[in-house]
């Protein structure tokens, strides 16, 4: 029985945690931006995602809403994901498939938007 109640403590306190970081209270988790990166449907112009260095945030002002911008490794070195806070994300734009804007909003069932960042 002892076993039962820790496994449910567990399960509850893991949705609990998947739940407040998809509203923007706590950092979002590896598993949660891998999740997202599964159902990505890049534009046609754009490069592989490994070329990109992968910024992602919780919008605070938008409960359940995850927002991420993709640099090209011309523009930023830094390939790979980065979780950061929203006052730190990069604002980058015009920079056609070189920057990727993505919105994904964890209380559809819709996949995640991919825009490319303007003309060029």
């Amino acid at each position: 029985m002892k076993r039962f109640k820790a496994i449910a403590v567990l399960a509850a306190s893991v949705v609990c945690t998947a739940f407040s970081s998809a509203r923007g209270d706590t950092p979002l988790r590896m598993d949660m931006i891998a999740s997202i990166e599964a159902r990505l449907m890049l534009p046609a112009r754009a490069h592989p995602l490994a070329e990109y260095a992968r910024y992602y945030w919780a919008v605070k002002q938008s409960p359940g809403m995850i927002q991420g911008q993709f640099l090209h490794k011309t523009i930023d070195k830094n390939v790979g994901v980065h979780i950061v806070d929203e006052a730190d994300a990069p604002h980058a734009q015009d920079f056609g498939c070189y920057l990727l804007n993505v919105y994904y909003d964890t209380t559809s069932d819709a996949p995640p938007k991919v825009r490319c960042g303007g003309p060029g």
